[in-house]
């Protein structure tokens, strides 16, 4: 046997994917994800590490690291929060080869990626892209997962963003800061409308995405796996209750008809904000793939949606093309081969 590992040390959740071989060459991939708000639990990120590490099976060859929690504000830089987690990867992983992914798809030991912090800060769609690529050579990816949705043009087998840093995607379209659980409702419309009203919201941190999707029953409550605002349960009443918040009402005003068209309303605009991304990255490449790859925990919520209405004639999931569970995870998935073919070659 031989296996090969990819995590994901993002902000809110750290996802792991362990690519395994067997004599006969026969593939497995096991894929698991542990919430862990680094911006609350920063000293405490080596033990998460650690106790990642020691699940992993014995005969890891390699292991791939992509991270986005540089960007919590518990790090006053970016270059500080890409030391940290390296500290933490090289007090763990002792003697097993450590790659870490650059935002040009290079892999870089350790040593080398502090001197470029910037450039392995936020790189893990790539990943993702570059394991898309290797079956569908023209395509694009959209991967939305509990923050964000980043939209990967894959022209003839490569990758092919026009940004890289996250400022710099931004700016593309290439990244779209909405997704399935942690977006703050302020922030997905400046107004929102019940019965052909038009209201304005108040930018509060009352309600997220989470809310509205646990209402319209595209997650359950075991899949609303992240902190709520207002520090209460995640029931459905206790997110209509949040929901309602958003346009300064309680549920003595707004009946669960009215709550749920607003969740409708919102769920919309996401799914609109995605379809923009989609416009502006076409627009860069001057084409619109024929075939849109929908991965991540929002894919079928928002991703999906998106690329039909901006006209994508195929959509497939990443899960179904890379094994069940993959889609969740996919820069995991994605960086566990990139550590194999980079190992081998």
């Amino acid at each position: 046997m031989a296996s090969y590992v990819g995590i994901d040390i993002g902000g809110a959740n750290t996802k792991v994917a362990v690519l395994s071989f067997g004599p006969d060459g026969a593939e497995t991939i096991s894929t698991s994800c542990t919430y862990f708000p680094v911006w609350q639990r920063r000293d405490e990120l080596a033990s998460m590490l650690r106790g990642v590490v020691s699940s992993l099976p014995t005969d890891v060859l390699g292991i791939g690291v992509t991270m986005t929690c540089e960007l919590s504000d518990t790090y006053e830089t970016k270059a500080e929060g890409v030391s940290h987690v390296l500290d933490c990867i090289d007090e763990v992983a002792r003697d097993t080869e450590v790659r870490v992914l650059d935002v040009s798809g290079h892999l870089l030991d350790t040593t080398r990626a502090r001197k470029a912090p910037v450039a392995v800060a936020a790189a893990n769609w790539y990943a993702s892209a570059f394991l898309a690529a290797k079956r569908f050579p023209d395509a694009l990816l959209l991967d939305t997962g509990s923050t964000s949705t980043d939209i990967i043009p894959i022209i003839d087998g490569i990758v092919a963003p026009k940004g890289g840093t996250d400022l710099e995607r931004l700016g593309t379209g290439e990244l779209v800061y909405t997704g399935l659980l942690r977006t703050n409702l302020a922030a997905v419309s400046q107004f929102a409308e019940i019965g052909g009203i038009r209201y304005g919201v108040s930018s509060e941190l009352f309600a997220q995405s989470a809310d509205v999707h646990l209402v319209l029953e595209n997650i359950d409550e075991e899949r609303y796996t992240c902190d709520t605002l207002d520090g209460r349960g995640v029931t459905v009443p206790e997110a209509m209750a949040r929901i309602c918040r958003v346009v300064c009402a309680d549920m003595t005003q707004l009946s669960t008809d009215d709550i749920r068209e607003l969740s409708r309303f919102f769920a919309d605009r996401q799914i609109e904000a995605v379809r923009n991304g989609i416009a502006t990255v076409c627009a860069g490449i001057r084409s619109t793939p024929p075939l849109a790859i929908v991965a991540g925990i929002g894919a079928e919520a928002l991703a999906r949606p998106a690329a039909v209405r901006a006209g994508i004639g195929c959509v497939r999931s990443f899960s179904q093309a890379f094994g069940d569970g993959s889609g969740d995870v996919a820069p995991s998935v994605g960086l566990a081969h990139m550590v194999r073919e980079d190992l081998l070659a």
